[in-house]
């Protein structure tokens, strides 16, 4: 994996793109609870949830692999 130096900055990549796709749906979210749009409400709540955990995990996989390398 030469893209990365380690295994804490690819995991920390990753944490920063879920972070990005969570905002992303949350602010669908937002938005079709404006409109009331209900079934896209739940949708896109969802999908910033599941963002934001895989966010968590990937940030506690970066600290799991902080000093190691490929």
């Amino acid at each position: 994996m030469g893209f990365y130096k380690d295994k804490e900055e690819m995991f920390r990549h990753r944490a920063e793109q879920s972070k990005k796709q969570g905002d992303r749906y949350y602010a669908l979210y937002k938005q079709a609870e404006e409109i009331g749009d209900k079934e896209e409400t739940e949708k896109n709540l969802k999908l910033s949830q599941k963002c934001y955990q895989s966010q968590k995990e990937n940030l506690e996989k970066a600290e799991q692999y902080k000093v190691q390398s490929f």
